[in-house]
């Protein structure tokens, strides 16, 4: 359940997020409270202010069966950037950037390694001349024993500094005739940062989130944006957007290369009733695709909608899902959606829901199965099925009430 409040230039949130059953694996909020700064200009002076704050009870539990031991901590979490935005020339935009970022452990983790003794005692009997020797001999060897084991209290630092340097170019393409003219923005960028630890490492720490992975960085984000706008019912909008990128790691160790991957996203909106969405990783030392993902979707504003997803990784997973919901009236919808996976060769989920506006409250009542398969191990996966109610409250606008699912 999350609780939010939101202001001109601040949000205040409320997490709380636990597990009912045992057969699943979850990170229990119990709960966490943030507050976020939007950017924001200080003062009259160049400088601009953007931060979070946040303080959690956080519980790793594992499903049960899970030889993983579940650990715990109260985390309180600080982060403070300054930006001061500059332009020269009158088209180069630099923006540089200094922060600190505080993150408070109640309890960390530490790796143990302590010797174990094993002693073999064997027998030997020996028969002469009517007489039974017995002979009893041992021998003793010494290993090590690692295990995790939970420690003090500790607090990580990290200082950032950066910059992150851009600039503009675009041309108007003329359409004779039709008036509809396009405008091609083309827009170079680099964000160099470099990321100072000190304390903890996340070796050293307990995992629950990407707050907990951060360490030292040092690398520089090259890319370019382009953009084909053009004017829909006289109001601009974005026909394209094309955004392809590389990180250099600059701090690469002697196995590691400095380019690793390419990024690429777009955005396609050629129509009011299509959208196309598409993103991939292509691995340049391995010289494939390690990702690709494309959605299509159509819809008739409040009347249908209609979607088609495709998710790629390479040697891991061919997924197409899809759904399909009708709209009969504005306080009605009907959903029904499914997913199959090319690897297995089997149908993932499907299911449908029902949903009901009312004049202060929403509710969604839905259900799916999940058919049965063999694992790859050769055990059976018995068929499964879900039931879901969900509801929100629709007659206080600041104020938002709802379920909120993490993966």
């Amino acid at each position: 359940m999350s609780l939010s409040h939101r202001r001109n230039g601040f949000t205040i949130t409320a997490d709380l997020n636990a597990r009912l059953n045992d057969f699943y694996s979850n990170v229990n909020r119990l709960p966490e409270v943030s507050i976020d700064f939007v950017r924001l200009q200080i003062g009259s002076s160049s400088l601009y202010y953007e931060g979070q704050t946040s303080v959690a009870q956080l519980e790793r539990v594992f499903s049960e069966g899970s030889l993983a031991e579940d650990f715990s901590s109260l985390r309180f979490d600080s982060e403070h950037m300054l930006y001061q935005p500059r332009r020269y020339f009158g088209w180069l935009n630099l923006v540089p950037r200094v922060g600190y970022r505080g993150t408070y452990y109640s309890d960390t983790k530490a790796t143990v390694t302590s010797p174990s003794v094993t002693t073999t005692v064997s027998t030997n009997m020996t028969v002469v001349g009517g007489i039974t020797n017995t002979a009893i001999s041992s021998v003793t060897s010494t290993s090590t024993v690692t295990s995790v084991v939970s420690s003090d209290a500790d607090l990580r630092n990290l200082i950032e500094i950066g910059a992150e340097v851009s600039f503009k170019a675009f041309k108007v393409w003329k359409q004779i005739g039709t008036g509809a003219d396009r405008r091609h923005v083309l827009e170079p960028y680099a964000n160099y940062t470099l990321r100072l630890a000190a304390g903890v490492e996340p070796e050293d720490l307990y995992q629950f989130d990407s707050v907990d992975a951060l360490g030292e960085l040092h690398q520089v984000r090259l890319g370019v944006r382009n953009k084909i706008q053009a004017k829909r019912k006289e109001r601009p909008f974005d026909l394209v957007d094309l955004d392809v990128y590389t990180i250099l790691n600059l701090d690469a160790e002697e196995d590691e290369t400095i380019l690793e991957d390419v990024y690429a996203d777009a955005e396609f909106r050629p129509t009011d009733w299509l959208s196309v969405d598409l993103d991939g990783i292509f691995d340049v030392d391995a010289s494939e695709v390690e990702q690709f993902n494309s959605r299509f979707s159509l819809s008739r504003e409040g009347a249908w909608e209609a979607a088609v997803e495709h998710r790629y990784r390479v040697e891991g997973s061919d997924l197409l899902s899809g759904l399909l919901t009708l709209y009969p009236s504005a306080r009605w919808a009907f959903n029904v959606f499914g997913r199959y996976e090319f690897e297995d060769s089997r149908v993932q989920e499907m299911g449908g829901y029902v949903r009901r506006k009312f004049d202060c409250m929403g509710i969604r009542l839905g259900g799916s199965a999940f058919p049965g398969f063999t694992r790859t191990n050769g055990t059976e996966q018995d068929d499964e099925y879900r039931v879901m109610l969900e509801f929100w409250l629709t007659a206080f606008p600041e104020i938002s009430l709802n379920s909120k699912q993490r993966y």
